[in-house]
């Protein structure tokens, strides 16, 4: 069976647990599997997990068409009733609604809709839809409005509800109406009542009385016919208190009923009003045991949904369930006809709903919990499996009993859980086991092969004695001292000896070092003085504007500090400190001046991109006007700085390219210019020629002025031919213009 479970998806699981959670981590998408697990799971929790997913009423009513257990069809039929009562009671009016409150068959929820709707003709349909006069009445009972009441009133023909309504309602027309309308129920089936002409004429006589006295204030009835007619009158009160307390659920009901029938004197009345006095009084006594009855059922659920709620609280999910089935069981076989079941049954709907919801938090904790423990397991036989690999294995064995203390404290697991953690967890301590057996083995032949390296050095310091290179001593003894505290254990029998030997030969070769070590001193400090001196220079180029020279020299001082010897790092740290601020105090201030010149550079790169922009747009449509632009571009060019250095040949190269094209296209204009100007040459001459003396002088000047302006639009000329041009074209001119003056 458990392998069948493995197969199956967990919605499908024996275990009703495991389906329920399974179910409840479904979501609204996977319809198909909730379709099929309101069909054919066998347990009632599990389809109503799997019908909470559902929350439209298209796939509810899909649902309701469907084959399903008969509980499962009616929760279905809830839902879709709750659903088209929400949204009735959201809306502001009654516009549209008819078809859905017909939709409605529930009559509890449609009760709900006729006291809490907005719109009172959605209130009113709502009651035409029950027939359950008991529910009719907690209706009357409820703010509900004039119309719908009386719609309900309508509709309860039962003496008892409208006995009960006559006192409960909650408005005072619908007290009046129930008891008018219990009054005539009760008269219309009473036998007739034969009255002897005697009578007759005495309660005309009073009835004439009564009249009178209305009439007439002053007069005075018969007092013998008025105390008949009080007493008859008192009686009836009497009849009508108690048949208005029949069905009455107010506490002081039985008080009531008690102080009425105190007052009744049967002598005095007809035998119809006493039949009527008894019949009330024996239907009150009944109604009332029924009443007892009935409060004490619901009173003896109310107490068991208390103790449900404690159980709840206190975790016993298990005696909660038995408690919460029994009371769901005696209500469903109770017999309730006086008293409203609907808020015991939504109270214990809600418990049964709280319990599934702990009952599925709880299995959900038992589930975490269990893999909590499974995954802490996990994570030890990790750390152990992990062992045999780490490099430093002196605290193994350590480490291995922390652990197997911690897997012990872990809490126990379930039967049947935790088999392959456990092989797990028993298959790396082996394997730690093993692997440390093999490590200290290896560690006593090392142990060994440490003692034979350690008597090596012991014979290399021996071998300095008759040495004279005393600067090769001191190095050789440093070497092999750092070689020693590299080497690892030895036998503990031979440890010390060995130590003492190497510490002997190495201290007298030490001592040899004394005059070597007291040259080195003189050097540091000769070297310590150079650095004083070296501080003192780079300060003094610290604020330095010379950048390439004062770089380079304290380059070279840095160059110097790292060649001299190391002094003690009490003397050596405070003037490093010193030099180096020094230099980052220069450097910094240098980078800050090129941070600085670069965005210069920047600026007069986008400067000189401008001008070849405007250049190259002269020289793409060239006329010999824009000369003047193109040099003073140039002019501009000449007064801007450089720009970046992989920037600036690639700006000029472009500037003088447009530069060099446009004046390109100048040189190729001069001979077509001066064949224009020579034209405009010839044309002067003409004009101003002896032969033309007696032409009309304004006719001549304004054709000059016209040859005037031809001459400024042409181009320049060769410039060997400039002034000729020029003369032979403006000379004539100047003699004209001269001789209109003074004729």
């Amino acid at each position: 069976m458990a392998f069948i479970n493995f197969l199956r998806p967990k919605w499908q699981s024996s275990n009703v647990t495991v389906r329920l959670a399974a179910v409840q981590a479904l979501s609204a998408a996977d319809l198909e599997t909730l379709t099929t697990v309101l069909r054919e799971d066998d347990q009632a929790e599990v389809r109503l997990a799997a019908l909470a997913k559902f929350d439209t009423l298209e796939q509810l009513e899909q649902l309701a068409s469907l084959d399903l257990a008969p509980d499962t069809r009616q929760a279905v039929r809830r839902k879709i009733n709750q659903l088209l009562a929400a949204a009735v009671l959201q809306a502001n009016d009654g516009a549209g609604l008819e078809e859905t409150l017909q939709r409605i068959n529930d009559p509890e929820v449609l009760v709900t809709i006729a006291t809490a709707a907005a719109a009172p003709t959605v209130r009113l349909t709502a009651i035409q839809g029950i027939d359950d006069q008991h529910l009719l009445c907690a209706i009357l009972e409820q703010n509900c409005g004039k119309l719908p009441a009386r719609a309900a009133l309508d509709r309860i023909n039962d003496e008892t509800l409208l006995a009960r309504a006559s006192q409960q309602a909650s408005s005072r027309t619908i007290r009046r109406l129930a008891a008018e309308k219990l009054a005539a129920l009760v008269t219309a089936r009473q036998p007739p009542i034969t009255i002897n002409v005697a009578q007759q004429e005495a309660e005309a006589q009073a009835v004439a009385d009564e009249t009178a006295s209305r009439l007439k204030e002053q007069e005075q009835c018969d007092r013998a016919a008025a105390s008949a007619r009080e007493i008859a009158a008192g009686q009836t009160v009497i009849c009508e208190t108690i048949e208005g307390l029949i069905g009455s659920l107010a506490a002081d009901a039985a008080d009531r009923f008690q102080t009425a029938s105190a007052q009744w004197r049967p002598a005095s009345v007809s035998a119809e009003l006493t039949t009527r006095f008894a019949l009330a009084c024996q239907r009150f006594n009944d109604t009332a045991t029924t009443i007892a009855r009935e409060r004490e059922t619901l009173a003896r659920l109310e107490e068991t949904g208390r103790e449900t709620v404690a159980l709840l609280a206190s975790g016993d999910l298990a005696t909660a369930e038995a408690q919460l089935a029994m009371a769901e069981k005696r209500l469903a076989t109770a017999t309730l006809t006086n008293l409203a079941a609907a808020p015991t049954r939504q109270r214990l709907r809600d418990l049964r709903q709280q319990l599934q919801e702990q009952q599925a938090a709880e299995a959900a904790t038992y589930r975490r919990r269990l893999e909590e423990n499974l995954e802490g397991r996990r994570a030890i036989c990790q750390q152990i499996e992990a062992m045999p690999q780490a490099e430093k294995r002196t605290t193994i064995e350590k480490q291995l009993k922390e652990l197997r203390a911690a897997w012990e404290a872990l809490p126990a697991l379930p039967p049947g859980s935790g088999a392959p953690e456990m092989a797990r967890y028993e298959a790396a301590l082996a394997a730690v086991h093993e692997s440390q057996e093999k490590f200290h083995h290896e560690q006593d032949w090392q142990r060994w092969a440490n003692k034979t390296r350690q008597e090596e050095l012991i014979a290399a310091a021996e071998a300095l004695d008759p040495e004279s290179d005393l600067e090769r001593v001191a190095g050789v003894i440093k070497d092999l001292q750092a070689q020693w505290k590299k080497i690892g254990p030895v036998p503990k029998e031979a440890a010390l000896p060995l130590w003492e030997h190497f510490r002997s030969a190495c201290d007298r070769n030490f001592i040899r070092c004394t005059p070597y070590f007291e040259e080195q001193d003189q050097r540091r400090l000769a070297g310590l003085e150079r650095k004083e001196g070296i501080c003192q220079e780079a300060a003094a180029l610290a604020d330095s504007m010379a950048w390439r020279k004062a770089a380079d020299q304290l380059k070279a001082l840095q160059a110097e500090w790292k060649g001299l010897p190391f002094t003690t790092r009490k003397e050596e740290d405070p003037l490093y400190t010193r030099f180096r601020a020094a230099c980052d105090t220069f450097f910094a201030r240098r980078q800050a001046h090129y941070q600085e010149l670069e965005q210069e550079q920047q600026a007069n790169r986008e400067q000189k991109n401008k001008l070849c922009e405007a250049a190259e747009a002269l020289a793409d449509e060239p006329v010999w006007q824009n000369s003047k632009k193109l040099r003073e571009l140039q002019e501009l060019w000449k007064g801007i700085g450089h720009a970046p250095r992989d920037h600036e040949q690639q700006l000029w190269e472009r500037f003088r390219a447009a530069c060099d094209r446009f004046f390109a296209w100048i040189e190729s204009q001069r001979q077509d210019n001066l064949a224009a100007k020579e034209r405009l040459c010839q044309e002067v001459t003409a004009l101003t020629a002896p032969a033309a003396a007696t032409a009309d002088f304004d006719e001549v000047a304004a054709r000059l002025h016209e040859l005037q302006q031809q001459w400024q639009q042409i181009g320049p000329v060769p410039n060997e031919l400039r002034e000729e041009i020029r003369a032979r074209f403006h000379q004539p001119c100047e003699a004209f213009f001269l001789a209109r003056q003074q004729h």
